[in-house]
């Protein structure tokens, strides 16, 4: 069974989206409320991860090639994920830039998951 994509789950509109949400994260403060932020977005991110994963698991029945992509996605974001969580360690001010591009390619893929699940269940 092949999974319906939403239009907004395809690379150009991630990439798209997140350079929006770049703008919008890019008015977290070196500061303690931003790092708040940061680590906020980080733990929530990484709970909905695990309930992604378990839905789209699912949705994805016993098929391979939907099961591998799906493998090769969340390991791209847990790559994005461990590099966050080094800014977080570094105090967020070392590399704020790193910290907003993973922040908001993350939200992006976030925002096209949603979209393609509610299409789908």
């Amino acid at each position: 069974m092949a999974i319906r994509k939403s239009p907004l789950d395809d690379v150009g509109e991630i990439l798209q989206s997140a350079e929006v949400q770049k703008l919008i994260f890019n008015d977290l403060q070196s500061s303690v409320r931003g790092i708040r932020e940061v680590e906020k977005f980080y733990k929530d991110f990484l709970d909905s991860l695990k309930e992604f994963d378990e839905r789209w698991v699912k949705l994805c029945g016993n098929d391979e090639s939907e099961l591998t992509l799906w493998a090769d996605r969340v390991r791209s974001m847990q790559n994005r994920l461990n590099e966050l969580k080094r800014q977080i360690n570094l105090g967020f001010v070392a590399n704020k830039e790193a910290a907003i591009t993973h922040m908001a390619n993350l939200h992006a893929h976030r925002l096209a998951i949603v979209q393609t699940l509610a299409l789908n269940e």
